[in-house]
């Protein structure tokens, strides 16, 4: 993991909109296969509700992993404008043609997809095998939580644990909750899921108790992907 925040800042400006990347080729290695870039920007918007984000990389047990967050108060789901977004970055996993690679979760024990992985980042061979939920993807969950994936593209690792899916429309997270968990497992025992994000409208800390930061008058959101670290920011109302 790199911090190439000056970077990054000297490309965006004060600047919108999209912007590419370009990253030197990891020599002599070219089976890499590939890289996520993670941003978090600030934002004095009064109508932003406290959030926290964060970061953990790194790597997975394929045989499951667990991450519990833990909430400063308990959750209510009801508030306006309230989120909870999940991504994952997942590296060495196909899922075109052959028996399809793939990684399942859970949160609080219900199954939240088991198609996880896939190169829809990269290309279908070694060294483009990579996947991250961030821009351009969808919120939407996968339909059927229990159907593995019939192409590259069946999930896109970007998953909104507000509301529910298709099957069942009721909130992954629970009114009241004062900690949630998220379950990982790669079944196929073959891809690097190494890369997960948290984005909740909400204080809290992730795999260790609850600590009161201090207020701030700027939020982190998240942009793309992510990198390895807990960000929490308090936003003054007006």
């Amino acid at each position: 993991r790199a911090d190439v925040t000056s970077q990054v800042a000297s490309k965006v400006g004060t600047g919108g909109g999209t912007f590419s990347f370009t990253v030197d080729s990891e020599n002599p290695n070219n089976f890499i296969d590939g890289e996520i870039l993670a941003v978090v920007y600030s934002s004095t918007d009064p109508l932003e509700e406290e959030r926290t984000i964060a970061f953990l990389d790194g790597f997975s047990s394929s045989g499951g992993d667990t991450t519990t967050v833990n909430l400063s108060q308990p959750l209510d789901i009801t508030t306006p404008n309230f989120g909870a977004l999940l991504s994952l970055g997942i590296g060495y996993s196909y899922q075109r043609f052959a028996t399809p690679q793939f990684s399942t979760v859970d949160v609080d024990g219900r199954r939240l997809t088991s198609s996880a992985g896939g190169e829809d980042d990269g290309v279908s061979g070694n060294g483009g095998l990579i996947t991250v939920g961030g821009l351009g993807d969808s919120t939407a969950n996968p339909s059927d939580p229990f159907a593995n994936p019939t192409s590259s593209s069946s999930d896109d690792e970007l998953y909104n644990l507000a509301v529910g899916n298709s099957t069942n429309p009721a909130p992954f997270l629970t009114q009241g909750a004062t900690s949630f968990r998220i379950d990982t497992e790669n079944p196929s025992f073959n891809d690097n899921l190494f890369f997960l994000g948290i984005n909740i409208t909400a204080e809290a800390n992730i795999n260790e108790p609850i600590s009161v930061p201090e207020p701030s008058t700027i939020i982190g959101l998240l942009a793309i992907g992510f990198g390895g670290s807990l960000l929490k920011k308090k936003v003054h109302k007006a």
